[in-house]
């Protein structure tokens, strides 16, 4: 019988622990694997969360009012499983991507400052044009209460879901590999081609969303922090929807505050787009990209670099949730 060996240190061989320290190394230095895997459990995700609500919504005939927001929430929830498990898989805190805790709140309210006080002025110009009415209030005091925090909350999970999908784990990533901008430049176009599918949007209003999204990189490169964008998309979303009550990308919402229209030529009001469909929007984005980058000078957190991961041991391991 042979006798039993041991190394000299004293040392285990490798767990399980260090199977997976290599598997989040490999995730840091390719970034190509771990884009190929966020995709692939998102739709995973779909198909196990998205897509059985929505069915039950379709089949139960849902109101709008109701299946408008459990439909994004069942968006944000995947969105934010497939981030966790991401940053799970490569040994990283949930919130590096984009999600930074620090002055959350401050950047979060300042961006839902801008988002109203443009929209504002886009609709303010119109108004002064003779474009736009503001009309009367369309809901009750109690129904216009009741639909306005919905709304809220509702378009708070629309910017948790856009900005997580198109510029949280896959901008971060991508942007090891392609640079910052470029990687900017392809998710901004893959998020204005996404408003394809709103019944009334237009090329117009496509090409603006696109510009949008670029618009929201350029606040994710100088803040280093996701949360002025989410509160931007917030407001300017539940401001054009419901306190406007004008076509948002198309979609009108049922319960909204006003009942606003517009007349004039399509180019000018958006038609059927609504503000982000009329010409107005783009000297618009291109004086608050320029307001922005003036206010906003501080440079950006670094974004997660692809260091080698070591093989500790699973204590040694950085946390999940911090």
């Amino acid at each position: 019988m042979e006798p039993e060996t041991s190394s000299p240190s004293g040392a285990s061989a490798p767990g399980p622990a260090s199977a997976w320290s290599r598997v989040a190394g490999t995730l840091r230095q390719q970034p190509g694997w771990g884009v190929l895997l966020f995709i692939l459990l998102g739709a995973l995700a779909t198909l196990l969360i998205v897509a059985p609500i929505d069915g039950v919504l379709r089949r139960y005939h849902a109101p709008a009012y109701l299946a408008i927001p459990l439909g994004e929430l069942a968006l944000a929830v995947a969105v934010v499983l497939v981030t966790a498990i991401m940053a799970g898989a490569e040994q990283r805190p949930f919130w590096s991507f984009g999600l930074e805790r620090r002055a959350a709140a401050r950047r979060f309210g300042e961006g839902a400052l801008w988002g109203i006080l443009s929209l504002t002025v886009l609709l303010g110009a119109m108004r002064a044009g003779g474009h736009f009415y503001f009309g009367a209030l369309d809901e009750s005091p109690v129904a216009a209460v009741r639909f306005g925090l919905l709304w809220l909350a509702m378009f708070l999970l629309v910017g948790i879901f856009e900005e997580l999908t198109f510029r949280g784990y896959l901008q971060f990533t991508l942007s090891r590999g392609l640079g910052f901008w470029p990687t900017a430049i392809i998710l901004s176009a893959l998020f204005g081609l996404s408003h394809r599918g709103n019944s009334g949007e237009t090329s117009y209003g496509v090409f603006a969303a696109g510009l949008f999204g670029l618009f929201i990189c350029l606040t994710l490169k100088r803040t280093g922090s996701l949360w002025w964008a989410i509160g931007f998309h917030m407001a300017w979303d539940y401001a054009e929807s419901f306190l406007y009550s004008v076509p948002d990308s198309g979609t009108v919402i049922p319960g909204h505050l006003l009942s606003s229209h517009f007349t004039g030529a399509s180019w000018i009001t958006g038609g059927s787009a609504g503000p982000e469909g009329s010409l107005f929007i783009f000297p618009l984005l291109g004086v608050m990209a320029l307001l922005f980058a003036l206010v906003y000078r501080e440079p950006a957190k670094p974004q997660p670099a692809p260091e080698p991961v070591p093989e500790p041991a699973a204590a040694n391991s950085p946390p999940l949730w911090p």
